[in-house]
């Protein structure tokens, strides 16, 4: 039997996890639509750690899209680490879903003059853009500005 922390005077710990999964989604306003934006699933490296194998994610893109469909995402965004690999291989295997899938990427660009880099995420991404965004993606400066003159949505 597992013992659950009570909570402090005043406070609640709101419905657990199993029930609010059961549950489902509470409903949205009518023409609303939910959407999960950050999903990096096993397709990308953890830059930092690659020589030990380590991954930002170790799910599967089916099972990414799979989950957040199962908790009532109506659209998955697909958002490796500098590729879209994940996305078009899901997209290969489940052609059915495409209206359902961004193809996203979290691109790491590095600030001129120093170590530090940001990630930034793009949406709506083909693999022409990809190319691009590979060959700014050394300054981030100029690929932000790249992005926001083709009108690209990133974050």
């Amino acid at each position: 039997m597992t013992s659950r922390p009570t909570p402090a005077p005043g406070t609640t710990l709101g419905p657990d996890r199993d029930s609010a999964l059961a549950r489902g989604p509470d409903p949205l306003p009518r023409g609303w639509t939910r959407a999960a934006l950050h999903v990096p699933p096993s397709c990308s490296g953890w830059g930092q750690l690659r020589p030990i194998g380590a991954q930002d994610c170790y799910v599967t893109p089916g099972a990414a899209f799979n989950a957040a469909r199962a908790r009532g995402m109506d659209f998955v965004c697909f958002t490796d680490h500098n590729t879209i690999s994940g996305a078009l291989d899901f997209l290969s295997r489940r052609p059915e879903e495409e209206d359902r899938v961004i193809i996203g990427e979290e691109v790491d660009a590095w600030i001129p003059g120093s170590s530090q880099r940001l990630h930034i995420g793009v949406f709506d991404v083909d693999e022409r853009l990809h190319e691009d965004i590979t060959r700014l993606r050394g300054i981030c400066f100029e690929l932000i500005a790249e992005l926001r003159s083709r009108g690209e949505p990133d974050a």
